[in-house]
């Protein structure tokens, strides 16, 4: 049976999911621009091995919505507190996209991850002039650069599905034809 809850600790504020067994704890954090009910239909199938937990990171679903925190480090530290306190024992750790970062980083700063799963973590070189050719550096970062740089909108989403890399090239494409 699935629970919701939420987590709070001298400034910390995280949404979580749970399916309570007697198994291996399994984290579970999402990707950017969804939140932790992203992994819904694998709850059940999962808790068949695993106690599920499914985080919302910060600024997503019902967790601490301040954008001083929408950082790795400070998600990541929240969530290592949310182990030691709820979980209390080791975790395989899995993270989707942008939470494939913060599940790096955790288990980069804590003994409480057993193993890691990395499901399309954005690793990206960014060295020298070989970063102007990588994906992230012409979609994600150039688009959130002109994002801080601009005053017409204020919702980073719609700003970014407007103005990533692969949209235009499908646009411009379509403009040929």
């Amino acid at each position: 049976m699935i629970s919701k809850h939420i987590y709070k600790k001298q400034g910390i504020e995280l949404n979580y999911y749970e399916i309570r067994n007697t198994l291996q704890p399994l984290v579970l954090i999402h990707a950017q621009g969804v939140d932790a009910a992203s992994f819904e239909n694998v709850w059940e199938p999962l808790s068949k091995q695993y106690h599920v937990y499914s985080i919302d990171c910060y600024g997503h679903g019902e967790s601490l919505h301040n954008a001083e925190r929408y950082n790795v480090e400070d998600i990541s530290k929240a969530i290592i507190c949310f182990l030691e306190d709820v979980v209390k024992k080791n975790v395989f750790l899995l993270g989707h996209s942008s939470g494939g970062l913060i599940a790096a980083y955790i288990a980069s700063k804590t003994e409480l991850c057993s193993y890691l799963i990395l499901e399309d973590p954005p690793f990206f070189s960014s060295q020298g002039e070989r970063r102007k050719n990588t994906y992230n550096y012409m979609d994600l970062s150039t688009v959130c650069h002109n994002f801080i740089n601009q005053s017409e909108s204020k919702d980073f989403v719609l700003y970014y599905f407007s103005n990533q890399y692969a949209w235009n090239l499908s646009r411009k494409d379509q403009e040929k034809r």
